[in-house]
């Protein structure tokens, strides 16, 4: 399953509007973005939180002494034209 998130807060006061009955029914039409997960310096963004790449890069920057900036979860949208997929945790594409 994937994990949608929402950009915009609910403006009747829920938490997203995924959780308003109000707003519910206008999410019907519009398309919610797939959270992903990225880390301040990385050039791509992953699917998967456990990706080995993401877990290994963190690890490259332990190793050099470095702390490794945090793991963020973010909506697809945001990053899509600024990074590239994860060549190894990107969704296969249906033929």
């Amino acid at each position: 399953m994937i994990d949608y998130r929402m950009e915009e807060m609910c403006p009747h006061g829920e938490a997203t509007p995924l959780d308003c009955r109000v707003c519910e029914g206008k999410l019907a039409d519009k398309k919610v973005s797939a959270t992903v997960y990225i880390t301040e310096y990385g050039n791509d963004y992953h699917f998967d939180r456990n990706c080995h790449r993401l877990i290994f890069g963190q690890q490259m920057v332990e190793e050099r002494g470095g702390t490794p900036s945090p793991i963020e979860a973010v909506s697809e949208d945001s990053v899509k034209f600024d990074r590239s997929p994860c060549s190894h945790c990107r969704p296969k594409q249906k033929k």
